[in-house]
């Protein structure tokens, strides 16, 4: 599963998350005919910024539903404000991993990361580095024990909620890049085949 949220506050909310909404849309438009072994879901939420509604309803009512699992998910994988910063130098992407004491999960989680840097390495020129997970609607999963890991830039722009996250404040070629790591990352983690 590949998610995001398209919910905004206080302004366009073009690097949070339009940035995230557009990659997760243009990998289903690639990706829609790839035979991949595990399906895609190509989710986006609404209610992030309210405090996961979104996301926590998805899990509480379609993933689950009185305690018993409706899906099998092999792993969620987040994108959440990867615009980056105009102007700046946007080489880097953060690697989210979850380090919640808490969840059975964090040794998968942690190999599904380090995946992750692998493939943003190969598919892209963006160098990746580790960063918790927190404060983005992976947590709803994260809480139910799912293995997650996401994408948050490097370079973190103090824009998002403001008037100012706008088109013109975002680095187009970080968001390339984000998605050629993204569309990389995705057929790895689903098992793309030529078939």
């Amino acid at each position: 599963m590949i998610c995001g949220h398209f919910d905004s506050i206080n302004g366009p909310g073009v690097n949070d998350n339009g940035s995230g909404t557009s990659v997760i849309l243009e990998a289903a438009r690639i990706l829609k005919d790839v035979p991949t072994d595990y399906s895609i879901k190509f989710i986006h939420f609404s209610g992030e910024e309210q405090g996961l509604y979104g996301s926590r309803h998805y899990v509480n009512e379609v993933v689950y539903n009185k305690k018993q699992r409706n899906l099998d998910i092999k792993m969620v994988f987040n994108l959440d404000q990867v615009g980056g910063k105009k102007g700046m130098f946007n080489d880097t992407v953060f690697c989210d991993e979850d380090q919640d004491g808490s969840s059975k999960n964090n040794a998968a989680s942690t190999k599904a990361t380090h995946e992750l840097m692998k493939c943003t390495a190969l598919y892209s020129p963006l160098k990746a580095e580790i960063d918790p997970a927190e404060h983005s609607d992976y947590i709803s999963f994260e809480k139910k024990g799912e293995v997650i890991t996401g994408f948050f830039e490097y370079l973190r722009s103090e824009l998002p909620h403001t008037k100012d996250d706008t088109f013109a404040n975002t680095d187009v070629m970080y968001v390339y890049n984000i998605g050629k790591a993204s569309l990389g990352a995705l057929q790895y983690f689903a098992g793309a085949s030529e078939k």
